[in-house]
């Protein structure tokens, strides 16, 4: 720790002389240097704007623009290693490049004398806000503006909620422009829990082998993630693990259920938003229910709003300690938060308050007076045909408003298998989808999720 932190002031006192903007972006793995480099960036005073690295050249030079971002931090190896060779050099023509190699060159004897000197000093930052932007899934990046005191409410309530120990060894390989690994970042120096700091969430060889060999007992992933491990692990690489934690999408049931056969590991879910830094919701083994996302997480306050055609539940809004001070937009600047804040997201409480996700809200359809999920449609879609991605979507209609229809990539898939699957559940017709169409490959966002805007726009050109 004491030498984390003397790399810290190092790096703080570089950026002061090397680095003239307020706010800085940073583009790297999640890492020693990442870890040194957001915190380096803090200590002198600086805001740091974490860059996902998997996003295409315009959509990052976007968040370039809403930001303001003048100068990245980033490194040549992880360039090379990653191959954004030609993403570096699309993003060159609107911002500095400064390299971690050329940083390391300066590190001379008297900046390792300040560094020395000033290591016991306390801090007095001037920053108070750490950027990143949300995936663009429903359109252009937000950006959204954590405080210190966001990140650090999401940690001691995740503490509360989970017993993590010194003893514990945390295997985090999210990468650190996600909030779910940013915050695991930070976990690390902050409350004192060992942390092996993966580059790559991809090494699915890797990781499990590392979790065997560092002992660790703490696991976080997506779904994907945790599907792909389970896959490439043996039966005792995940022997010692006390704890497994999958977020950013749904967990499948398949995942869970290889989990539980393979390892005796009961995968526990989180729900939450880059907005809420990010945990809003988390199941635990005192609060674990089927069906549900656990509980919400202490100091949150909740309210349903009603939704027309939703019998069950509303649309989610909180106030919370953890929830960011705001966004900035592209060509609006900083927006505050409201009051309540809505999630986006229909959800349903029980009478034990457990949480459950319904859909986003902006995926819903009103199909003959009533609501009908894109979401449940591409569930129903899946379970009947078996091979595929489907992607339901809402397509505006003269007559009707709007209706539903299904994009997949399965070729087995006919209209016929699907009405026989929905009559054969007892489905409600409204929720059958109008019509399909089979394509070779659904559009992806950098960060992996399904470009439903595109999809969508796609589809809705062809009846124009």
């Amino acid at each position: 720790m004491k030498q984390l932190w003397q790399r810290v002031v190092g790096m703080s006192i570089l950026f002061d002389s090397k680095i003239q903007e307020e706010r800085v972006g940073v583009l790297l793995p999640t890492s020693i240097a990442g870890m040194s480099t957001i915190f380096g960036l803090l200590h002198s005073g600086r805001t740091p704007a974490i860059l996902n690295s998997s996003m295409d050249a315009s959509t990052l030079c976007s968040c370039l623009t809403t930001g303001d971002i003048k100068t990245i931090v980033t490194s040549r190896t992880f360039i090379k290693k990653g191959r954004f060779e030609e993403l570096i050099k699309e993003v060159a023509k609107q911002a500095k490049i400064v390299y971690l190699e050329d940083l390391k060159e300066c590190m001379t004897l008297t900046l390792k004398l300040q560094v020395l000197a000033n290591q016991n000093q306390p801090v007095t930052s001037k920053a108070s806000d750490i950027l990143l932007f949300t995936s663009g899934s429903e359109g252009t990046p937000k950006g959204v503006l954590l405080t210190h005191n966001n990140i650090f409410a999401n940690i001691q309530q995740a503490r509360v909620s989970v017993d993590f120990t010194s003893q514990d060894k945390l295997m985090n390989a999210l990468p650190i422009f996600h909030s779910f690994g940013l915050i695991l970042t930070f976990l690390c120096p902050l409350c004192h829990v060992p942390t092996y700091l993966i580059p790559s969430p991809l090494l699915y060889k890797a990781i499990p082998a590392l979790t065997y060999e560092k002992n660790g007992t703490i696991l976080f992933g997506t779904s994907t993630f945790l599907s792909a491990y389970g896959r490439n692990a043996d039966a005792f690489d995940f022997s010692r693990l006390r704890y497994v934690f999958c977020g950013a999408e749904k967990l499948q049931d398949a995942v869970r259920t290889q989990w539980m056969e393979k390892f005796g590991v009961r995968i526990l879910e989180g729900y939450g938003l880059t907005e809420t830094a990010p945990i809003l919701a988390l199941q635990t083994p005192l609060l674990y229910k089927k069906g549900t996302l656990g509980c919400l997480l202490p100091g949150v306050r909740y309210r349903l709003e009603p939704v027309e055609g939703v019998e069950e539940g509303g649309k989610l809004q909180i106030q919370a300690p953890n929830l960011m001070r705001g966004y900035l937009l592209a060509g609006q600047g900083f927006v505050p938060t409201p009051e309540w804040f809505d999630t986006g997201d229909i959800v349903k409480m029980d009478k034990d308050e457990y949480l459950s996700i319904q859909g986003r809200a902006k995926r819903f359809v009103k199909v003959g007076g009533e609501m009908v999920s894109l979401a449940v449609v591409e569930e129903y879609a899946k379970q009947a045909i078996g091979d595929g991605t489907f992607v339901a979507i809402r397509i505006l209609d003269n007559k009707k408003g709007e209706r539903i229809e299904l994009v997949t990539t399965s070729e087995s898939a006919t209209k016929e298998r699907l009405r026989e699957y929905w009559k054969e559940h007892n489905y409600s017709n409204l929720s059958f989808p109008s019509r399909f169409h089979i394509v070779k490959e659904i559009p992806l966002l950098g960060s992996g999720k399904v470009d439903v805007t595109r999809i969508t726009k796609e589809i809705q050109s062809l009846y124009e």
